[in-house]
């Protein structure tokens, strides 16, 4: 678990320097973790989902943009 929370840290650093993706990556990696080590639904999966969530959400315009110019 200390890896995650490695990775989470990351996560957010990528964040807040507005590299989407690598925050992207990270968070999922994050979850592949969760799931991983966890048989039930844990709280932190929530979290992570969220933050993947509201980065898919910012990712998609910045996309769509890429593929008309």
């Amino acid at each position: 678990l200390e890896i995650s929370g490695a990775t989470k840290a990351m996560a957010i650093c990528y964040y807040m320097q507005g590299d989407l993706k690598q925050a992207l990556a990270c968070w999922t990696k994050v979850l592949d973790m969760q799931i991983y080590n966890f048989s039930e639904i844990h709280p932190t999966v929530d979290e992570a989902m969220t933050w993947i969530i509201r980065i898919s959400e910012k990712l998609a315009p910045q996309e769509s943009e890429e593929e008309s110019t």
